[in-house]
């Protein structure tokens, strides 16, 4: 379906969101990162990835709602996702990656 039909199903999922629950804050996490094996397998690479992320946190910006760049904080020095976080797939998490997860979101989300 593509990055671009992706991100236009967030804004229109973000919008329908506002319209049923104004009060409520809204948060986006990223798409988390890939291994450099599994990005070598073609299926899910990080090109795809990182162009989608950049779609979600512009749309964020312009609607106004909180980017969470889960991402970066899961990869490696060369930009995949961390031998210390993944699974043997290359994709899913171990539970150290859980854990990360975990203390981002604590100390990212803010009640307002």
């Amino acid at each position: 379906m593509g990055n671009t039909h992706m991100a236009e199903q967030m804004h229109i999922l973000v919008q329908s969101l506002r319209e049923v629950s104004p009060d409520s804050y809204i948060y986006v996490v990223s798409i988390p990162p890939v291994t450099k094996v599994h990005d070598s397998e073609g299926k899910e690479t990080m090109a795809m990835i990182n162009g989608y992320n950049k779609l979600l946190k512009e749309m964020c910006e312009n609607d106004g709602v909180v980017f969470l760049d889960l991402c970066s904080q899961l990869e490696d020095s060369a930009g995949y996702l961390s031998a210390d976080y993944a699974e043997a797939d290359g994709m899913h998490f171990l539970v150290q990656g859980y854990r990360h997860m975990l203390s981002f979101f604590q100390t990212s989300i803010q009640i307002r």
